[in-house]
């Protein structure tokens, strides 16, 4: 998604990262308006957070409450700002009543617009692992993380993720029972942006890396058992792959830069393309291109207005082209 830092205009352009941001809020909305299930849409939101920490990793490894307080506003804003938009518009629509959605809504993320859990898991675990790198020694705090990958994994495929938020209320059970699954790629990336260097050799591997898991996803061989949709080994090392491939090469060409004019409108198109498609079901419509067209073209256009521009990023300043 966005880079939580508050500093992007100043980050090393990967044209990689920004057509991956792209395809991902094209998959994301087509894991809810497509025509036919595509296993392959499940790398979206893993992407999405790798993405994140990856380009977030300078403001977690700088060790300043100040810049964390910074990306942490930069996710409140968004949050809370299409909380309420989306709860009026369920109102309008006649899909929701009384005052319990906006309340779910605006502390776990997930009732009138449900994508807005991310938000707040990415909040928690952007605090978790700044916290654990101001307080432990680099070795000591990659050791943590290194620890807590695996034990995420298990607690996935022994079904102790289900067990412990399946019983909760939707709205508690789905944001809270994703942590442990976006977890480990909020870790890839920020080991990937601290460790792996850039060039063709990380292409390749990540290339292979990915093919594998994606061919395993499509042989389904996923299978975990009882989880909230994000679990397995085999989106893990996709999404790895996948970040890898992205962040392999930078560039200044003032051409492939463009490509920011469409990706920065992803953050948007992830907040409110369910708001989009609930006015589109209430008109009797549920097509994935015009929903997905629409949702661009008003993330887009918002982005040139500073208000609405804080609104789907959390930032006011335009981010250079």
């Amino acid at each position: 998604m966005e880079n939580t830092d508050g500093k992007s205009a100043a980050a090393p352009f990967y044209p990689g990262i920004e057509v991956l941001r792209i395809l991902g809020a094209m998959a994301v909305v087509w894991a809810h308006y497509g025509k036919f299930r595509m296993p392959v849409v499940k790398f979206a939101v893993p992407c999405f957070v790798a993405i994140s920490f990856f380009l977030g990793w300078k403001m977690i490894e700088s060790k300043s409450p100040e810049r964390l307080l910074r990306s942490l506003s930069r996710l409140a804003i968004p949050f809370f700002t299409w909380g309420v938009v989306s709860y009026l518009v369920a109102l309008a629509l006649g899909i929701k009543s009384g005052i319990a959605p906006l309340l779910w809504q605006l502390t776990l993320g997930h009732s009138t617009c449900m994508p807005l859990y991310y938000l707040l898991d990415m909040a928690l675990m952007m605090a978790a692992l700044f916290a654990a790198r101001r307080f432990l020694p680099a070795r000591a705090f990659w050791t943590v993380v290194g620890v807590l990958v695996p034990a995420c994994l298990f607690f996935q495929y022994s079904g102790l993720n289900y067990t412990a938020f399946g019983g909760l209320p939707f709205e508690a059970s789905f944001p809270l029972g994703r942590l442990a699954e976006l977890f480990p790629a909020a870790v890839a990336g920020c080991a990937i942006a601290a460790s792996v260097p850039r060039g063709r050799g990380t292409f390749a591997a990540g290339a292979a890396i990915s093919a594998a898991a994606v061919a395993t996803l499509l042989c389904g061989f996923l299978a975990v058992g009882k989880d909230f949709g994000y679990a397995g080994i085999a989106l893990f090392a996709g999404t790895v792959g996948f970040l890898a491939m992205g962040a392999a090469f930078t560039s200044e060409n003032p051409m492939l830069n463009r490509i920011r004019i469409v990706s920065a409108a992803t953050a948007g198109v992830y907040f409110i393309h369910t708001i989009v498609g609930d006015v589109f079901c209430h008109f009797g419509t549920r097509k994935y291109w015009p929903i997905l067209a629409v949702s661009f073209a008003i993330a887009m256009v918002g982005l040139r207005i500073p208000f609405v521009r804080r609104a789907f990023n959390g930032r006011a300043d335009k981010r250079k082209a």
